[in-house]
């Protein structure tokens, strides 16, 4: 599956696969803040493990219109300040 891959400082802030896929590697401390952000916001964008290596810190979301966009790009931003503050 060919895709962009976002990196700083060598580490992985994420991936976009096509236009519907888009994979980030998030610590448990960001996937509990998403996790409250979607509880909050009433948001239902479709997101799971990793597909290729379930179990790890990926989540996968399944993008279904473009509203869905501003939520990764939010999320996306939370790993690039993760890693900038390391």
């Amino acid at each position: 599956m060919g895709g962009f891959q976002f990196k700083m400082n060598g580490m992985d802030i994420g991936h976009i696969h096509g236009d519907k896929i888009v994979d980030l590697p998030l610590s448990s401390h960001i996937q509990l803040k998403i996790s409250l952000l979607k509880e909050k916001n009433n948001n239902n964008i479709k997101s799971s493990d990793y597909h290729i290596y379930p179990g790890t810190k990926w989540i996968v979301y399944y993008l279904k219109d473009d509203s869905d966009i501003s939520t990764v790009l939010r999320d996306f931003k939370f790993q690039y300040d993760h890693i900038r503050a390391h």
